[in-house]
């Protein structure tokens, strides 16, 4: 049985080191560090690891290396508490201490044999003492083992008979020596504690935490300082009444006064009285009873005497007292002394990492040294600069400062508390602090260089200085909410504090966070008065500290007790009628207070509420920063923040299965991070309530980073036989890019930078998908089943689940259209329905406010239980989860986000940091998914829309069919492809038919996309008629022009095709007007088709302008005699123009009418509404182009052809050739 379980059997009380508090730990290390420095000093040129060999044995018997065992620490921890139970019960007695001590010099036997010798009578003597041995004889040599080590100890600390606190030291000191040989906590403190950087020039470490020797100054100064001055009263009072008293009984009299002074001081004063009425009396008396009672005044004089030689008795112990009270003094001082040097200004000042700092450094800071914060320099004992101490606050307590005209100005304490908070930021690690500043005085003029922080991360200073009433209200219960939060999801019962949280939180670590409040209680409710004082009270575990500078006014309502010593009271005071009525010095946050003392700053050293008892307030100085350090500070830790923002959490972490065989009959389950101590966070769709999620945050937050960890994570856990995704991105990028260009296999449609029309076409996909899975569930092969794990179950059949991922959803509604309205009605159809049928909706948006037609979801987002926020505004917030639900306004760093469960309501808060993947992780799964599913013969390609990529005639299926000759031909209509439809299932083309309006306008003053999409429309519509239509181009762009020789090269290539430059329009108009008046006349409507292409009629001059009239012969009326009459007898009219008032100034105003096909490009709003009705040609991108029909209600977006290339109309031609053979 090892020893360390004997032990624990022996001792079951006994408790490890590993689980002790670490308040407990600090003082252990206390101790160790100023022995260690010792050690160090003396063996400057040796390694670590000889110094902790030294180290040990300098605790250790000498004759037995009691130490060097790993469990060695266990024995001397039993051996301690078994000896202080015996130094409890011998109650201080020195004989009956050494008594012990000589049986156990004597040693103790392996066991104890016969009836006499020491064997016998140290275990009786024990036993009878109430004490007895343990039985375990390993054990037992431990204790005795450990005797003579702890005998040095007891010399260590002191000596002598042990009181209570002599006890409570020898423990520290023994713990301190076997915590040597402890697991990681305390040794890895101590390290810490006390670094060596520089083996050739050691550097005498000090601990960081002197507050306990200011503690421990002040109160012996306390004690003997007091004691000192009541002496000293008394001394002063005896001699100066000494003198008087002389002088009086010199005179002969003894008045009340000198028997005053007599009584004070304790003398009997019966005879003395009885002798000064006897006086009274006989000077009262006649003379014959004088004779018989005798003059009095020799026995008074004598009885004064001896009276006055009593008093300078107590005089002289007088004196002697106080001679004793300055002995005791200096000696507390004297013995205090080499404590407090170690531990003064001057020494702490010297380590670089501790002293105040100039500049930032967190960045190269770890542990303790990070938490360390500066409050001010404190002045225990007056005229002793060596017992100067700084006062550091590393465990985050609040300070008020009570301004006023004793000693604080407000201007001082305002820069103190600045001062404190850059100390604390120049040593913070990046990103792990945070401030909440609040000003209604000065309107934020307090925070001074920290204002620069509103010009980083806003969040770092919650966005803003507080200075209103409203604003104060919502900034505090920002904090009360984050302190509500970090109880209730970081600490729980696990962690003693924030700090403890953090050393085993990693990545999730929480920073910490400082409410700064100037000119309080202005600005103040009593409300948030009482939140304020609950989180200076409350907040310093949670690692929130407050520093509160009081306005002036509240100078009186608390004052300090008039007494003649450094220590006085702070008692409560009538408040000042100036303030408001609710206040109370009750409500005066902090646990430190600074005030104005003898004109200068007094602080307290103890956490005391105000009242009557004597509060320790000592002078101290107050730190200051100069501009340029402050600067300093501020830019670099910043810029060390915003260098490490973004936590990153590898999705590889996130233990998902990764071989594809899970099944999705149950639901689909993808883990998106970690969250509290690294536990996973999974998301489980059609699960319960969990059926749709709605993502939202900010640009930069992290959005589609989690979209990315999601789809990828899913991928590698399911099939794509269990598993359909529809991928679609509104937003100007190319988040979902990898997954088209890489063919991800679950993946069914993917869409880059998409547009409405296609996100529309794919809801109606999606809706037609649902019922055709709510017709099979009730067919006779659905097995009866009402949901898709029913259906599974029942049938035995795969059927995939369906998630549609919508990047910037808020795009489909974006104008209150027709459009908007059908996709608000197809995604509520999704939502409501679609989840028993295995479909289901993630949503992702930056904002729920400012769109079109967002009101049309309200019901339907409701119906979303699952809410995830990343980092966003308040607002947002709110809309996002609940009204009164602002958390994700709280949020900071890129990836940090709120998972909710509970339709957003408050109570169903998760915190999570999203998991990570680079571009490469994920690139490496879609291609593993990839190959994985063609080795399994799932050849499925993802329907692309790339809406970031030039189109190209080869694009369009229908396009290549007719050029390759195998596309469909049809002599009613001339088919003219302009472009490739943006919606699944759209028409990127339009026909010219036989029937009024039939004629076409391009609108765009993007000459080269115009004459581009001509090109195309007029080499498909030859070939897609029989026979060829005739075809006339009168081109105005001159010759030289950009573009200008497009049309003439490509009409070489077409049959039937004349082609004149502008100066043969007229000409050109008036044969085509003279065919068309021939066919109606004749009512020919067999002829084959013609078709009059007319480019850059804002320059056919011959046309006329707005002062033109269409007089018959000229070109004007013979073009809108075509336009009249000219389609319903198959002639046809196609015309590029830059604007809709180009075009109604060379044909007059209205003519836009005769044209029942229009093709529109990028336009201004007015424009826009002009040609197509609405206005969403003014949002169109610089690809793309509406054609609309209002005949039939057509309004489609395209993305126009550019100009095709040689080889391509080359091959046309060929087709086309081939094509009049085949007919003729």
């Amino acid at each position: 049985m090892p020893i360390a379980a004997r032990a624990k059997s022996s001792f079951p009380g006994f408790v490890s080191t590993s689980a002790w508090p670490r308040s407990v730990l600090v003082d252990v290390v206390a101790e160790l560090t100023g022995a260690l420095q010792g050690v160090r000093s003396d063996h400057r040129t040796e390694s670590e690891e000889v110094l902790a060999t030294r180290w040990r044995s300098a605790w250790a018997d000498g004759s037995a290396d009691l130490l060097g065992d790993p469990d060695s620490y266990l024995q001397l921890a039993f051996a301690v508490r078994y000896f202080l139970d015996i130094l409890r019960r011998l109650d201080g007695s020195e004989e009956r201490l050494a008594e012990i001590s000589d049986l156990a010099d004597a040693g103790l036997p392996e066991r104890a044999t016969g009836t006499t010798g020491v064997g016998f009578h140290l275990p009786n003597y024990l036993r009878d003492l109430g004490a007895p041995l343990p039985d375990d004889v390993a054990v037992r040599r431990a204790v005795f083992g450990a005797m003579r080590p702890i005998q040095a100890m007891v010399a260590h600390v002191g000596g002598g008979v042990l009181d209570d606190g002599g006890v409570e030291l020898l423990a520290v000191a023994c713990l301190g020596a076997h915590a040597l040989n402890a697991p990681d906590p305390v040794w890895k403190l101590l390290t810490e504690v006390a670094p060596v950087r520089d083996r050739a020039e050691p550097e005498v470490a000090e601990f960081p935490f002197p507050n306990v020797a200011t503690i421990a100054v002040v109160e012996a100064v306390a004690r003997s300082h007091t004691g000192l001055l009541a002496a000293e009263r008394r001394e002063t009072e005896l001699r100066s009444a000494t003198k008087r008293i002389k002088s009086t009984l010199d005179d002969g009299e003894v008045d009340e006064w000198v028997l005053d002074r007599f009584q004070d001081v304790g003398l009997d004063l019966a005879r003395m009285r009885g002798l000064l009425r006897h006086l009274r009396d006989y000077r009262a008396a006649g003379p014959f009873r004088k004779l018989v009672m005798g003059d009095p005044d020799d026995e008074i004089q004598d009885e004064a005497r001896d009276l006055l030689v009593e008093w300078n008795h107590r005089v002289r112990l007088a004196v002697e007292h106080a001679e004793e009270m300055r002995a005791e003094r200096s000696t507390a001082l004297r013995r205090l002394r080499p404590q407090v040097e170690a531990h003064s200004v001057d020494r702490w000042a010297s380590n670089d990492l501790l002293r105040p700092q100039q500049d930032y450094i967190g960045a190269q800071l770890t542990g303790d040294a990070s938490q360390l914060g500066l409050l001010w320099f404190l002045d225990p004992v007056p005229d002793a600069p060596w017992a100067r101490l700084p006062e550091l606050n590393h465990v985050r307590l609040s300070v008020s400062f009570l301004t006023g005209d004793k000693g604080l100005p407000y201007e001082v304490a305002e820069r103190a508390v600045r001062a404190i908070v850059l100390d604390q930021m120049s040593r913070a690690l990046p990103g792990r602090l945070r401030l909440t500043w609040i000003d209604p005085s000065g309107r934020g003029k307090s925070a001074g260089p920290l204002l620069a922080m509103l010009d980083g991360d806003k969040s770092m200073i919650d966005g803003a200085v507080h200075v209103e009433p409203d604003d104060i209200t919502a900034a505090l219960r920002r904090v009360s909410d984050r302190m509500a939060k970090l109880e209730q999801q970081c600490l729980r019962d696990t962690h003693a504090d924030l700090a403890a949280y953090n050393l085993v939180a990693g990545v999730l670590a929480e920073p910490n966070q400082i409410v700064v409040v100037t000119g309080y209680p202005n600005g103040f409710s009593e409300e948030n008065a009482r939140r304020l004082h609950q989180i200076a009270e409350n907040g310093n575990r949670l690692g929130i500290q407050a520093l509160v500078v009081a306005d002036p006014l509240m100078a009186d309502t608390i004052r300090t007790a008039a007494r003649p010593d450094q220590y006085f009271p702070l008692l409560a005071s009538t408040p000042n009628k100036n303030l408001p009525h609710w206040w109370h010095p009750d409500l005066l946050p902090g646990h430190y207070r600074v005030l104005g003392h003898g004109g200068r700053p007094h602080a307290s050293i103890l956490d005391v509420a105000i009242g009557e008892d004597v509060v320790p307030c000592v002078p101290c100085d107050l730190p200051d920063f100069d501009a340029a350090a402050a600067k300093r500070v501020v830019t670099g830790y910043l810029a060390a923040s915003a260098s490490t923002a973004e936590v990153r959490v590898d999705t590889a972490t996130l233990g998902s299965a990764d071989d594809g065989t899970a099944s999705s009959a149950d639901g689909v389950v993808v883990s998106l991070g970690i969250h509290g101590r690294g536990d996973l966070l999974d998301l489980a769709l059609g699960r319960g309530l969990r059926q749709n999620v709605l993502i939202g945050g900010l640009p930069g937050s992290g959005k589609s980073t989690l979209m990315h960890t999601l789809i990828t994570a899913a991928a590698r856990r399911y099939s794509p036989a269990e598993l359909e995704l529809y991928l679609l991105d509104f937003k100007q990028g190319v988040e979902f890019r990898p997954y088209a260009d890489l063919a991800l296999p679950h993946a069914k449609v993917v869409a880059v930078q998409s547009e409405r029309e296609f996100g529309l076409s794919v809801l109606r996909g999606l809706r037609d998908e649902v019922d055709r899975r709510g017709a099979l569930f009730r067919g006779k092969d659905g097995g009866g089943a009402d949901n898709i794990r029913t259906y599974r179950q029942n049938t035995g059949k795969s059927l995939p689940r369906v998630v549609v991922v919508v990047d910037e959803f808020q795009v489909l509604f974006a104008d209150d259209d027709a459009i908007a309205h059908e996709c608000a009605q197809l995604l509520d159809h999704l939502v409501r329905q679609g989840r028993a049928f295995g479909l289901h909706a993630i949503l992702g948006t930056q904002t729920l406010r400012g769109h079109g037609a967002m009101h049309l979801l309200r019901g339907t987002l409701d119906q979303v239980a699952v809410r995830i926020v990343l980092k966003t505004n308040e607002a947002d917030s709110r809309l996002f989860l609940a009204e009164d639900n602002p958390a994700g306004a709280g949020l900071g760093r890129p990836g940090l986000a709120i998972y909710n469960e509970d339709a957003g309501h408050l109570s169903g808060n998760k915190e999570f940091q999203v998991a990570i993947s680079d571009d490469s992780q994920r690139m490496a799964i879609i291609e593993e998914e990839r190959r994985r599913a063609d080795e399994s013969g799932f050849t499925r390609r993802p329907l692309v829309f790339d809406g970031t990529r030039v189109v190209g005639v080869e694009d369009d299926d229908d396009v290549v069919a007719l050029t390759s000759g195998r596309g469909p031909v049809d002599r009613k209509r001339v088919r003219l492809h302009l472009g490739l439809p943006v919606a699944i299932g759209g028409s990127g083309f339009v026909d010219l038919r036989s029937r009024a309006g039939s004629h076409l306008a391009v609108v765009d003053r993007d000459v080269k996309r115009a004459t581009g999409a001509l090109v195309v429309a007029l080499t498909t519509g030859c070939l897609s008629t029989t026979p060829a239509p005739e075809v006339v181009v009168v081109d105005c762009l001159g010759k030289d022009e950009d573009h200008g020789d497009v049309l003439h090269d490509a009409a070489a290539w077409l049959p039937r095709v004349t082609f004149v430059r502008r100066v043969g329009l007229a000409a050109a108009v008036s044969r085509v007007a003279a065919e068309v008046r021939r066919r109606v006349d004749e009512d020919d409507t067999r002829g084959s088709r013609l078709v009059l292409v007319i480019s850059a009629v804002n320059r056919a001059r011959d046309l006329g302008d707005e002062n033109t009239y269409a007089e018959e012969g000229t070109v004007r009326h013979d073009l809108l005699s075509v336009l009249k009459d000219g389609s319903d007898y198959g002639v046809h009219v196609v015309v590029n123009v830059d604007s809709v008032d180009t075009l109604e100034r060379r044909l007059g105003a209205g003519s836009l009418a005769e044209f029942g096909i229009r093709v529109l490009g990028q336009c201004s709003e007015d424009t826009s509404r002009q040609v197509v009705g609405t206005a969403a040609a003014s949002r169109l991108g610089d690809s793309y182009a509406l054609v609309h029909e209002p005949d039939d209600n057509r309004l489609e977006t395209v993305r126009p052809f550019p100009s095709p290339s040689p080889e391509w109309m080359a091959a046309t031609s060929v087709a086309e050739q081939d094509r009049s053979t085949e007919w003729h």
